[in-house]
C-alpha cells in the first residue's frame, strides 16, 4: 500500500466549476488513455482518491496513479495495488526539465526521452511538464 502526495491546485481539468470529482469521471478519463483499470475500485473522498484492485503490470499501476494524481482537485492517491516493487516518481520543481531531470536522476541527459516515453499516453510532449507535477521515472 502506498499513499502519493500530489499538488491539489495543479493538474488536468476533468470537471467544470463547482461539480465534484468522481470515480466514474476519473475511470472515464483513464479509459480514454487506454490504461486498463477494470479490475480496479476507484473511489474519492474530497481531494484524496483511493484506488484498490488489480492491473495487468506494473508500468500500468505506476500510470493510473499518476493520471489519477495529476489531476486538478487531487491531492494523494492511496493504492493498495499488488505489484512488483515501488514505483520510483518525481515531482517537478522551478527550472526543472526533462533533461535535468534525466541528468540528476537517472545519470544522463540524453535518456529524457527514457521518462517522456514512460509517462505517455499523459504526457505528450517535454515542453508540457509543469511546477508540481509528479512524474514516473523509468526504471534503470
Amino acid at each position: 500500500m502506498g499513499k502519493w502526495p500530489f499538488v491539489k491546485g495543479r493538474g488536468k481539468v476533468l470537471t467544470n466549476d463547482g461539480v465534484d470529482l468522481t470515480a466514474d469521471i476519473l475511470r472515464d478519463e483513464l479509459r480514454r488513455l487506454d490504461l486498463d483499470a477494470r479490475h480496479l475500485s476507484i473511489q474519492v473522498q474530497d481531494d484524496v482518491v483511493f484506488l484498490s484492485g488489480g492491473v495487468p503490470a506494473q508500468d500500468d499501476k505506476e500510470r493510473i496513479i499518476l493520471t489519477v494524481g495529476n489531476v486538478h482537485g487531487v491531492a494523494a492517491v492511496i493504492e493498495d495495488i499488488p505489484s512488483a516493487g515501488e514505483p520510483s516518481f518525481y515531482t517537478i520543481v522551478p527550472g526543472d526539465t526533462l533533461k535535468s531531470v534525466a541528468a540528476t536522476r537517472l545519470g544522463c541527459a540524453d535518456r529524457c526521452q527514457d521518462i517522456l516515453a514512460a509517462n505517455r499516453p499523459m504526457l505528450a510532449s517535454a515542453d508540457m511538464i509543469y511546477r508540481g507535477q509528479v512524474l514516473r521515472l523509468p526504471h534503470v
